[in-house]
């Protein structure tokens, strides 16, 4: 059987590589795979080639490697395509939050929801669809996964303007099941959850332990025993609703009027929100760079995370 050709559009983001590239050379079915890194930045996307490189030879993934600054060359015989592509993110994040405030529009994120969200699609939809385009004419069957936020909107459009066979993608519940499981007390793996609803506004309809027990007895006892320390939004919003939300206190106020007044004035905003995100990424940057320069130490942060979530 003929190994995948997947395509990684936008792979000159920092989390974005990084992630997946470490997670393609862990599964032994994608072995032997051909890998194509995608983006318009050259040095970043150097960067990249240098980490898949790296990564590729430390877990003997035997992958074809390949870099271009054009999609129209690496979607030729794509099967599948995943992208997380983005425009001006930091600076267009900082106005999307910033703008509105001056009208007395207050948004948490400012990311999927509100105007934010709004003009956030409005910049990176035209560029979805146009990549979405091409596949239709260059990789008509092939499998575009979507990572690129608003998610819903960005998803609709996709939808309804192109043919192309897709799915959109997020980990925020496995950030909300790492969070539920140490506020109580158990390892991420031995918690399992379905979920439904928009994407960053999403309610854990079921919530277990691995041996099957029903898990939200025992989390209504915790949150009714212990002080709102631990996301009071989504806790008010649990015993209001009976159904948890997902991914975090954050993501969810984007959605509610009254979200932004839930938050702590740090956890809001450009300062409180999109800055330490953006401090974040910069020492996801520097573990990339190191990595692509053979430095394979920060590896061992990246595998505790992953031991985490694999299967089994």
């Amino acid at each position: 059987m003929n190994k995948p050709k997947i395509v990684l559009m936008g792979a000159g983001s920092t989390q974005f590589s990084l992630i997946t590239i470490y997670d393609i050379v862990r599964r032994p079915n994608l072995h032997g795979s051909t890998l194509v890194l995608v983006d318009i930045d050259k040095e970043k996307l150097r960067l990249a080639g240098g980490l898949a490189k790296q990564l590729n030879e430390k877990f003997n993934a035997r992958l074809k490697i390949e870099s271009t600054l054009d999609r129209k060359i690496a979607l030729d015989g794509a099967d599948f395509i995943i992208s997380a592509v983005e425009v001006g993110r930091e600076k267009c994040w900082k106005l999307d939050c910033e703008i509105p405030l001056k009208y007395g529009i207050k948004q948490v994120v400012g990311e999927c929801g509100g105007p934010g969200g709004l003009f956030h699609a409005l910049r990176i939809i035209p560029i979805v669809l146009e990549i979405c385009r091409d596949a239709e004419d260059i990789c008509p069957n092939a499998l575009f996964i979507n990572y690129t936020n608003p998610m819903t909107r960005v998803c609709r459009a996709i939808s309804r303007y192109t043919k192309v066979k897709f799915v959109g993608l997020c980990y925020g519940i496995y950030f909300q099941l790492t969070a539920l499981s140490k506020f109580l007390g158990v390892k991420p793996q031995d918690l399992d959850a379905k979920a439904a609803g928009l994407n960053h506004f999403t309610w854990i309809t079921d919530l277990r332990f691995k041996d099957g027990r029903d898990a939200y007895p025992v989390l209504r006892e915790k949150l009714s025993k212990t002080e709102d320390y631990f996301q009071p939004l989504c806790r008010e919003m649990y015993f209001k609703f009976g159904l948890y939300p997902s991914p975090s206190d954050g993501h969810v106020a984007e959605f509610l009027s009254f979200g932004y007044d839930k938050m702590k004035p740090e956890e809001r905003g450009y300062e409180g929100w999109i800055k330490p995100y953006y401090s974040h990424l910069q020492g996801l940057q520097e573990m990339a760079t190191s990595i692509a320069n053979g430095d394979l130490s920060p590896l061992r942060k990246l595998e505790q995370t992953w031991e985490a979530y694999k299967e089994g």
